[in-house]
């Protein structure tokens, strides 16, 4: 089995499995442990994350996930990049304010590259 916790997926994970569920069953260690979605399954009742592709201001690429409901609102969406450190900048906080102190060094240098663009 490939369980992972959802904060622990990688790029690498990505690319692997373009679509992860959360097993909510006795099989999964806790409700942040996902699988991924194998070609002859199916799972009509469980959350899904899928792989989805991002662009910078820059042109830059990034690779990520979505949340998949089928809705299109950030709120449901909750985009996520992944970035080669093995960090993660996230687009959805819910009613917390986000903190770029709580990011890591290459998500600070993504968003200080952002604000020299927009100074340009």
């Amino acid at each position: 089995m490939t369980d992972k916790q959802i904060y622990d997926l990688d790029v690498n994970d990505l690319a692997c499995f373009g679509v992860w569920y959360f097993p909510m069953d006795e099989s999964a260690e806790d409700e942040l442990t996902v699988r991924p979605l194998l070609d002859k399954e199916t799972c009509t009742d469980a959350q899904v994350i899928v792989r989805a592709s991002f662009v910078g201001g820059d042109g830059s690429s990034y690779l990520g996930y979505l949340y998949w409901d089928g809705g299109g609102k950030v709120e449901y969406l909750k985009p996520v990049i992944l970035l080669e450190d093995g960090s993660f900048v996230t687009f959805w906080n819910g009613m917390v304010e986000p903190s770029w102190a709580d990011y890591s060094a290459r998500a600070q240098e993504l968003k200080s590259s952002r604000a020299q663009e927009l100074k340009s």
